[in-house]
């Protein structure tokens, strides 16, 4: 009769508590990106992949290691945002706030960030492979060790620009002067 007990007990804390809480790398919602936004703002190492998160005021947030693939994030304020190794694949971040911004490490392939602020941001050893900048702002970013194999220049502005000359795949970038 003990041991029933105990067999019967984790199925009564399944019950009680849906699986999705065990499940590590679940993807939040954007009430859970909320309520973070308004308390810690440490996003890292967490799932927001494919979320919409237009116009959001994420500045200074931690988003780390975090898994942000596909996720739309145009015209949203991230400045001063530490995006360190973070997965930015596909991620649209036109018109985006990135001042002073550290992306060092993070996976920028094929992201958009067209009329975006990037100034002062940290590009060090990213992976911008086919990403846009079209009429962005980069004045005084940081592309050292970054593949920019495909990226797309056009009309951007980039004065005092660090490290452009120890990117990788340069001569295959577009709209470079």
């Amino acid at each position: 009769m003990v041991v029933k007990r105990f067999l019967v007990m984790p199925m009564v804390v399944l019950m009680l508590f849906p699986l999705s809480v065990f499940a590590d790398g679940e993807v939040l919602t954007v009430e859970q990106v909320q309520q973070i936004l308004s308390t810690t703002r440490d996003f890292s190492g967490k799932n927001l992949s494919k979320l919409k998160l237009q116009g959001m005021d994420m500045s200074k947030a931690n988003f780390r290691n975090a898994d942000l693939r596909d996720v739309l994030m145009k015209d949203a304020n991230l400045s001063g945002a530490d995006l360190r190794g973070a997965n930015l694949k596909d991620a649209n971040l036109n018109g985006a706030n990135l001042t002073n911004a550290d992306l060092s490490g993070a996976s920028l392939y094929c992201v958009s960030f067209d009329h975006g602020d990037l100034t002062g941001a940290k590009l060090n050893m990213t992976d911008l492979t086919i990403a846009q900048f079209i009429d962005a702002n980069l004045n005084g970013a940081d592309f050292e060790g970054a593949n920019i194999d495909g990226t797309d220049f056009t009309k951007t502005k980039m004065v005092n620009v660090k490290n452009l000359d120890k990117t990788k795949n340069r001569d295959k970038a577009l709209g470079l002067r």
